[in-house]
């Protein structure tokens, strides 16, 4: 079965686009100017939970989330 032939292919070039088209549609008249505050945080596990990395300074494997913060906007 192709699996571009199936009604739930997904355009990833769309997906990775719609959260910025959905803040900019939320702060309309059009923004000049957007300030984004990119945090990383380390949470420590227990576990073999995929995506993990190793700290080596540590000796602990962690997961590393990324959040995306819009701090101001003009």
């Amino acid at each position: 079965m192709n699996v571009r032939a199936t009604r739930w292919h997904m355009n990833a070039a769309a997906i990775k686009a719609l959260p910025v088209m959905l803040f900019l549609k939320a702060h309309e008249p059009r923004l000049e100017q957007i300030i984004i505050n990119l945090n990383a945080t380390d949470d420590l596990l227990r576990g073999h939970q995929e995506e993990r990395f190793f700290r080596g300074h540590c000796d602990c494997y962690y997961y590393l989330p990324l959040y995306v913060f819009c701090c101001r906007h003009y």
